[in-house]
């Protein structure tokens, strides 16, 4: 009698209760230690299928296809506040405290990007006395040359003219970029002339009327890899 309550309470236990069916079936096909081996296959294949579910739906990037996020410094300081990376669309900018993001003029085109400020002050007065400005790609830095574009130079301005234009490269890289700067905002394109080639851009985003009245107004920047392919009819 006091074996069989011994033996009730035991199989409460759900690992005791599977140790003691096991042990005490003599018809039983598995040992408990086969039963164990069982269900560390079924976490691997749990595990596993879990991991090509983030893949699949974009939570998690296979190796090799990470973003390349682009940086602009200034003696190793960033002139780049990043608000919010790999962003698919502007449904989500909300959450960020970022106000009215239906208003944000983003290119349909564009499935990720990343959402930033600039210190304009900063970078413009470095870029306009042609002092040395580093691009970091993917984590990587370059040192860059450029000057100031000719039509700039020898174009009348007014008193608050505050654009300019840069072109330059990256040194040790087949590369190019462009830089057309204003007061508060900033259009950029730097590409890498490599077999897997790469362009990035930069665009302010935010409507005419917000960054007339904003010293940092948001930009985004995106990769030519993250621009879906478009295609026209012609009739």
């Amino acid at each position: 009698m006091a074996a069989a309550r011994i033996r009730t309470l035991l199989e409460g236990i759900p690992m005791i209760r599977v140790r003691i069916k096991c042990f005490m079936n003599n018809n039983s096909l598995m040992s408990f230690s086969e039963i164990l081996k069982k269900r560390w296959y079924f976490c691997i294949l749990g595990i596993i299928i879990i991991i090509f579910s983030l893949i699949w739906y974009g939570f998690l990037p296979l190796a090799g296809a990470q973003n390349n996020h682009l940086n602009i410094c200034i003696e190793n300081r960033s002139v780049i506040t990043f608000i919010a990376y790999d962003e698919p669309s502007k449904a989500n900018l909300s959450s960020y405290n970022i106000q009215k993001p239906e208003e944000l003029q983003i290119p349909s085109a564009v499935n990720k990007f990343d959402v930033v400020i600039f210190n304009h002050t900063l970078l413009n007065a470095y870029l306009k006395s042609g002092k040395g400005i580093s691009i970091s790609i993917g984590g990587k830095s370059y040192q860059t040359e450029f000057s100031q574009m000719e039509f700039d130079r020898i174009r009348s301005r007014t008193e608050d003219d505050d654009i300019y234009s840069y072109h330059g490269t990256l040194q040790g890289i087949n590369s190019e970029f462009l830089f057309t700067t204003g007061k508060n905002t900033i259009h950029g394109r730097i590409t890498l002339n490599t077999p897997d080639g790469e362009t990035f851009w930069i665009i302010p985003i935010e409507p005419r009327v917000r960054t007339e009245i904003s010293t940092s107004p948001l930009h985004i920047i995106y990769s030519s890899r993250n621009v879906k392919e478009t295609t026209f009819k012609i009739d």
